[in-house]
């Protein structure tokens, strides 16, 4: 009895962690300017074993920040050549990059999971 009260504690608890990250950056999911500069933020949410959005466009010198607000783990690794490569993101974690070239990209702890940066010129 005592052990699932706390198993439920916990659970809600998480739960409730989860609905707050989801919060955050549903506010922040907007493309930003970075300050005194040309280039723009872009946002890769990952929620759900997925990328969103999968396929993003860009102009060359951008930077793309990947929030994970998943509950399990990931990792972001390009398919070409792995310049582009986070380490291990958990619940919370983000990670940014200043891309110059198309790649797609994968998690690398969960293959299927796939996207891909284009970039366009101006």
């Amino acid at each position: 009895m005592k052990t699932s009260k706390n198993n439920y504690s916990f659970n809600f608890r998480n739960y409730l962690l989860i609905l707050l990250l989801l919060l955050i950056s549903c506010s922040t999911l907007k493309e930003k300017e970075t300050v005194n500069s040309k280039h723009k933020v872009h946002i890769v949410k990952i929620s759900g074993f997925r990328f969103n959005p999968a396929t993003l466009r860009i102009k060359k010198g951008d930077v793309v920040e990947w929030i994970n607000v998943d509950i399990k783990p990931h990792q972001i690794v390009d398919l070409a050549d792995r310049e582009l490569q986070s380490d291990i993101l958990r619940s919370g974690d983000w990670f940014s990059k200043s891309i110059n070239f198309s790649k797609p990209y994968i998690c690398s702890l969960h293959s299927y999971m796939q996207g891909k940066i284009v970039v366009i010129n101006p």
